[in-house]
């Protein structure tokens, strides 16, 4: 093993390239830490992608994988760290953990499905639509932001989800920290946009607008006695 400063490939490599050979840049790192490689997979109930880092780590670990699960979206991470300069070039994003998947039972629900690597893939208009199947009864629009040291991201989702209702869940793994943040709602395509109905641990499933409108003007049309 080296003593000192170990210097480090370091890049970000979101399905677009970043760590190739041309792109990859060089940090040096602490006294105590190690060249250190993540991968983590994100997978929906039709989709998946993979980023990448490369750069330093705090030393302690060398070989790990962790997986997490959300109403039927998983995370996986895979974490590497190596004694040596440049040491940090075994994980690729071709290299990923999934589940095994079965498409073969659509249960007649249809929503919107994308992971969006850069803006405007989860739009709408470019979302696909997608047929449920299995346990995956309902739909799903939020996003994760994964941090992992000094690097965040924000990957837009749709999909489709295992339950009516998916409160805000924080899971970390050492230097890995994934916030999932969204809703779930029941009903065909009721995913296209959920972004201002997070749901959240004490707040009850989705209800339409209108109703709590309905009841809000109830409440308040109803006469109270003054204290006398």
């Amino acid at each position: 093993a080296e003593t000192g400063n170990v210097q480090c490939f370091s890049c970000i490599d979101r399905n677009d390239g970043g760590c190739l050979k041309n792109r990859v840049g060089t940090v040096t790192c602490n006294p105590d830490e190690k060249c250190a490689e993540t991968i983590t997979t994100i997978e929906t109930s039709h989709n998946q992608t993979n980023i990448l880092t490369k750069g330093c780590g705090d030393g302690r670990l060398e070989n790990t994988l962790e997986d997490f699960t959300f109403h039927g979206i998983n995370a996986y991470i895979r974490s590497s760290q190596c004694n040596g300069s440049f040491c940090n070039t075994n994980l690729k994003t071709d290299q990923n953990e999934s589940s095994d998947t079965e498409y073969s039972n659509p249960n007649g629900v249809q929503c919107y499905s994308c992971i969006g690597n850069r803006g405007g893939e989860c739009s709408t208009l470019k979302a696909s639509v997608v047929n449920c199947y299995s346990k995956y009864r309902f739909c799903f629009d939020g996003n994760v932001t994964l941090t992992i040291g000094n690097f965040s991201a924000v990957i837009p989702l749709k999909s489709c989800s295992r339950t009516s209702r998916c409160p805000v869940q924080m899971f970390s793994s050492n230097e890995v920290t994934l916030k999932i943040k969204g809703a779930c709602c029941e009903g065909n395509l009721c995913n296209q946009d959920l972004s201002n109905k997070t749901q959240y641990t004490d707040l009850s499933p989705l209800v339409p607008l209108d109703e709590l409108v309905t009841k809000n003007t109830s409440i308040s049309s109803t006469s109270v006695p003054e204290m006398s």
